[in-house]
C-alpha cells in the first residue's frame, strides 16, 4: 500500500484514504483487514504476542478507534481517517462481487446471532445457505486454531470472509487463516475483522445512527444500551491516551 494511504500509530501501518480507496483495495488485493478496538490497543496490543503481530503485520488496518484517532490528534497535531468497521462492512456488501452466491462467508459468535444475522442478510437480498456461515467455538487463549473452518473455507473457496467474533480473538484467527493459506500456497480471500458491525445492522447490537459513528459517539450508546458489559470495556480502552502520548508512531514495549 502506498505510504501517502498510511498512517503510523503504535507501529501500526493504518489506512488513511477515503473509502471508495479502502474498498477497492480491500477488494482487489485480498490479505488479513484488521479493525483493532480502543481495548484491544490499549491491552492485547502489549500484552499478546499473536495479536500483537496480527494487527502489525495486517495487510490494511483500520482507524475504527474514535479514541484512538481523537488522542493522535490531541498529542500529535495529526490528523487520520476514521472509517469504521460499520461503514467497512457496508460498503463490502455495496460491492458488486459480495452479491455473487458463495461470495462471502461469515463467522459468528454464537447460533443466535448467526440466526438473526443471516435474517437481516436475506432480507437485503444476500441470502445464505448453510454453507456460508460457521459459529466459532471458544478459541483458546494460546495456539489458536481451526481445522473444521479451515476446511469448510477450502470447500466453498469464498472471496471474502468475514469474522464476526470478538475483538482480540478475531485478529488472532484472521491471522492464524492467513498463515494457514500462505503456507499451502493457497490464493487467499480477503479476511475481514469487523466484529459486531453486522450487529448494529442485523438487531444483535444497539443501533447507532449515522451521525453518532460519524462523530466517535457509537460507544455512548453501547454504554446505555448494556452498562455492564461495555462501561467496563470502554474504561479499560483509557490507557490508550498515555500509550499514544508516550510512544506515538513507535510500537510500545511488551507488558506481561
Amino acid at each position: 500500500m502506498p505510504k501517502s494511504l498510511t498512517t503510523k500509530i503504535l507501529g501500526i501501518s493504518f489506512f488513511n484514504g477515503s473509502l471508495i480507496e479502502l474498498i477497492t483495495q480491500v477488494m482487489s488485493s485480498p490479505g488479513l483487514v484488521v479493525v483493532p478496538s480502543g481495548p484491544g490497543l490499549a491491552i492485547d496490543l502489549r500484552r499478546n504476542d499473536v495479536y500483537r503481530l496480527a494487527v502489525q503485520s495486517a495487510d490494511v488496518a483500520i482507524a475504527d478507534s474514535g479514541a484512538m484517532v481523537l488522542f493522535w490528534r490531541i498529542f500529535w497535531r495529526r490528523k487520520t481517517a476514521r472509517i469504521s468497521g460499520l461503514r467497512l462492512l457496508q460498503g463490502i456488501l455495496q460491492d458488486p462481487v459480495a452479491k455473487d452466491s458463495g461470495a462471502v462467508f461469515w463467522v459468528h459468535p454464537t447460533e443466535e446471532q448467526r440466526q438473526k444475522n443471516e435474517k437481516w442478510l436475506a432480507e437485503t437480498g444476500f441470502p445464505c445457505s448453510g454453507k456460508d456461515g460457521y459459529v466459532a467455538p471458544r478459541y483458546p487463549t494460546e495456539n489458536l486454531c481451526d481445522e473444521e473452518l479451515c476446511q469448510r473455507l477450502r470447500d466453498g473457496r469464498p472471496k471474502v470472509v468475514v469474522l464476526c467474533i470478538g475483538g482480540g480473538v478475531q485478529e488472532r484467527l484472521g491471522y492464524w487463516l492467513r498463515e494457514r493459506y500462505r503456507s499451502e500456497n493457497q490464493p487467499c480471500p480477503a479476511i475481514i475483522c469487523t466484529g459486531a458491525a453486522i450487529g448494529f445492522l442485523s438487531g444483535n447490537q444497539v443501533k447507532i445512527p449515522v451521525w453518532a459513528d460519524r462523530l466517535y459517539l457509537g460507544w455512548l450508546f453501547r454504554c446505555l444500551s448494556d452498562p455492564k458489559t461495555f462501561i467496563p470495556r470502554y474504561w479499560s480502552a483509557l490507557p490508550l491516551a498515555y500509550l499514544i502520548a508516550r510512544y506515538g508512531e513507535q510500537l510500545p514495549p511488551v507488558k506481561r
